[in-house]
């Protein structure tokens, strides 16, 4: 009976040991010591953005993401370029950088192939009088 419990016991801190470290283990955040200093600056580029009343709208095309972004009037823009960094939330360190593409009435870029789950899309885009709009959406595919 012991002997069970204890082969029981240590079966399961086996189980939790290996559920703790198969997720890549211990996460550290590249240049997080020049991203604290440069805050202030992360800031004000967030309140400009905040300021234009852009908003930026995802839809799935099959392998394709598609972003609409319209004014504060809800009116579609024209002329904005940029590009989008895609990261996994999740997962520590740099991510995949697509640039934008117009098409369609929208701007385009495409998805990682193979990567289902959980993203966020940087966007850092530039209106056609050379306005600076940044928004990160969070999306799954």
């Amino acid at each position: 009976m012991i002997v069970t419990l204890l082969v029981g016991s240590m079966c399961a801190q086996f189980i939790l040991l290996h559920a703790a470290l198969s997720d890549g283990g211990a996460q550290v955040e590249p240049d997080y010591y020049a991203r604290a200093v440069d805050w202030d600056a992360y800031a004000k580029r967030e309140g400009a953005s905040e300021r234009l009343g852009w908003t930026a709208q995802l839809e799935l095309r099959g392998a394709v993401g598609a972003l609409t972004v319209s004014d504060r009037d809800g009116a579609p823009l024209e002329g904005v370029e940029g590009k989008a960094i895609l990261t996994r939330p999740h997962i520590s360190g740099g991510g995949i950088e697509r640039e934008l593409e117009p098409g369609s009435g929208a701007l385009l870029f495409a998805l990682p192939e193979g990567t289902r789950g959980l993203w966020d899309v940087k966007l850092e885009l530039k209106g056609a009088r050379g306005e600076r709009f940044t928004q990160t959406l969070r999306s799954e595919w």
